[in-house]
């Protein structure tokens, strides 16, 4: 049995995007941060990245005429509007509610974060051409 590649693709984008997040923190800060590995939210969109990554591949080998091709544009575009308008918009309520919390009860044992759930368009535009580029290297590579 073998892993159809436009899945490969589609993992491998997502972790290079999520890799790239830990390489830009440290260059921006000099600091290693890894669990920006795992985290949701910033520069690059790992989520759009995936499901672009998936879909472009399945274009690549099946072509824009097959079901599966259909079934994840609809899948992705979903994914990456739930990343942009309703995680983005939590992760500011989020901060709003967390500024209201402080400004109530401001206690020095609670430290500042930043609400990071979403993702902003620039966000989403470098994820999906993380996602292009991974499928269509994968593709060049494989097929």
């Amino acid at each position: 049995m073998t892993i159809p590649w436009c899945l490969v693709s589609a993992i491998l984008a997502m972790v290079s995007a999520q890799l790239s997040k830990v390489l830009w923190h440290a260059l921006r800060t000099h600091t290693l941060k890894p669990q920006l590995l795992v985290a949701a939210g910033g520069m690059p969109s790992a989520h759009a990245s995936l499901v672009t990554a998936l879909a472009s591949s399945i274009a690549l080998w099946d072509g824009i005429q097959s079901p599966a091709f259909a079934v994840s544009v609809v899948v992705g575009l979903i994914v990456i509007h739930d990343a942009h308008v309703v995680r983005y918009n939590a992760g500011r309520h989020a901060s709003a509610l967390n500024q209201i919390q402080t400004q109530l009860e401001p206690s020095p044992a609670i430290a500042p974060h930043k609400e990071s759930l979403g993702h902003t368009k620039k966000e989403i535009m470098v994820g999906i051409l993380f996602g292009l580029g991974v499928s269509f290297l994968v593709s060049w590579l494989f097929h």
